[in-house]
């Protein structure tokens, strides 16, 4: 993790060097290695989701292919695979936008080789499902139901809610959505978030003025509709599917910005040290508080950061004595992954690791999930437990929590494998 992530910032570092100057690639590494996102989900400087890895060379790829160069279709097509690979509901919410980019190079690329270049894309963009596809066919299409239920329920499926959300919900959420992932996803200060987009039109307008320079306008263009495109796919799913979906938003955001700033260096180069400095300071105002808590963990106290999960932990092995246990995690399908990790990881230095089989000390993990609140579908259809909790730890505002319950393992049936069995 630790290599993709500083190579991830080198990718940005030298993609503005090339295509701007120096100022802006120190800018977009500061960015991209700082930004709120990032320090708020790890005690690692870095997201270690890979696709946020991947995002600045997704920007790449739309920039040549601004350029009408036949590698910048290539390369957004093996992205765009392992974009779909790593998160299929963002991959599908960035496909119809995708798709815009493969009709740009249809009608605007160049005409040498343009059937080849096309087959070759789309090997590259199948290349990464051939994992997937063999375990979805080992596994009665497990997969592909789920996707196709996703849309045909309109991620009903998802949020576990009886009845669809109205347009105007859906509108102010996805708005708050969008916002989220890009305007107010640099800093912890949407004060200073807003200059800084501010400053970015500036020098948007610097170039469409004084450089005339289509091929930059298209890379602008282009990075726009791959952000908006999130927006307007989840907009039209009955259901207010969660955002955090968004992986890859705010970080290809980030490149976008540091794109229009570097237009601001190019044009004042007499000021350029002194803008240079100014958006410096600017951006890491904010942060400061952030990066300080960063470092114990705890950028929102209580939440689902590392230092949390770290107490989580310690408080179920501590109160276990020593005894077997079972312990879930309240949350959909696959994304229990970062507990199983860390029981995996602290269970060597405590002698145990959890199974999914039931014991006698069962320990619940709640986070928020505004569509069981209390875990009591979670409990009883997924976990099939009878029994009430006889003690709830809070490590949060209300959340995480954690509920204690002492059961009969021969008395209770096992546990959903699917973990919800609505999916």
């Amino acid at each position: 993790m630790v290599v993709c992530s500083i190579a991830s910032v080198t990718t940005a570092f030298f993609i503005f060097k090339k295509i701007h100057n120096i100022h802006a690639a120190i800018l977009s590494s500061i960015i991209l290695g700082f930004a709120g996102y990032s320090v708020a989900t790890t005690q690692f400087i870095w997201n270690p989701y890979p696709i946020v890895w991947l995002m600045p060379l997704y920007f790449l790829g739309i920039y040549l292919l601004a350029k009408h160069s036949k590698w910048g279709i290539m390369l957004l097509s093996i992205l765009q695979g392992l974009i779909m690979h790593f998160e299929i509901i963002y991959g599908l919410g960035i496909l119809p936008g995708f798709l815009i980019l493969v009709g740009y190079f249809i009608f605007k690329g160049k005409q040498h080789n343009k059937i080849k270049t096309l087959i070759i894309s789309a090997l590259l963009f199948i290349l990464p499902f051939i994992p997937s596809l063999l375990f979805d066919m080992r596994h009665q299409f497990l997969m592909t139901k789920s996707i196709v239920t996703t849309i045909t329920t309109g991620g009903q499926n998802l949020t576990h809610k009886g009845a669809p959300d109205n347009l105007t919900t859906r509108i102010i959420l996805r708005i708050d959505d969008l916002k989220a992932f890009t305007l107010e996803s640099v800093t912890t200060n949407v004060l200073v978030n807003y200059t800084l987009f501010i400053l970015f039109l500036i020098g948007v307008g610097i170039m469409i003025r004084v450089k005339k320079d289509a091929q930059q306008l298209t890379t602008i263009v282009l990075t726009t509709i791959i952000l908006l495109s999130p927006f307007f796919v989840f907009l039209f799913l009955k259901y207010s599917v969660w955002g955090y979906y968004w992986i890859g938003t705010a970080p290809l955001y980030a490149m976008l910005l540091c794109f229009g700033l570097g237009f601001l260096f190019e044009y004042y180069k007499e000021f350029r040290l002194f803008w240079f400095l100014a958006i410096i300071l600017l951006f890491m105002y904010a942060p400061w508080s952030a990066i300080n808590q960063w470092y114990g963990g705890g950028l929102v106290p209580g939440y689902q950061v590392f230092s949390t999960q770290q107490r989580v932990l310690n408080y179920i092995y501590n109160d276990a004595h020593g005894e077997k246990f079972s312990a879930y995690e309240q949350t959909p399908p696959v994304y229990d992954y970062v507990y199983r990790y860390l029981f995996w990881w602290q269970g060597r230095k405590y002698g145990y690791i959890p199974t999914d089989e039931k014991q006698k000390n069962v320990y619940v993990i709640l986070e928020n999930v505004p569509s069981d609140p209390d875990a009591i579908y979670f409990v009883k259809n997924t976990l099939h437990i009878t029994e009430a909790p006889i003690t709830t730890e809070v490590f949060g505002d209300p959340y995480p929590k954690v509920e204690k319950f002492i059961i009969d393992p021969s008395k209770e049936l096992p546990v959903d494998p699917n973990f919800f069995p609505q999916l």
